[in-house]
């Protein structure tokens, strides 16, 4: 979705601008805010092609994997690429 909204935006754009240099992408760096209680953790794994596991695995804070550092933002795209997977996931408002 992310790749479709960029070409139609800039259709008309003629030069080449690597990746992490154009205006609109931004790396999202790790961490999370401190939280009490349990959350769900959406893992790479619980997304399978079109589909997402709607009943993830909680986490609580001081427990949590390191891989659970990423907290999702409204409006972005998420890309992973693992050993022989591609994972994407587009988070509306």
């Amino acid at each position: 979705m992310g790749h479709t909204i960029f070409c139609q935006t800039f259709a008309n754009e003629k030069e080449l601008v690597p990746l992490l240099e154009f205006p609109y992408i931004r790396l999202i760096k790790p961490g999370i805010e401190r939280f009490t209680g349990t959350k769900k953790y959406l893992a790479t794994a619980d997304v399978n092609g079109p589909y997402v596991n709607m009943n993830p695995s909680l986490i609580d804070y001081e427990s949590r994997e390191n891989r659970a550092n990423m907290k999702p933002r409204y409006n972005s795209v998420w890309f992973a690429k693992m050993k022989n997977s591609i994972k994407h996931i587009f988070l509306p408002d």
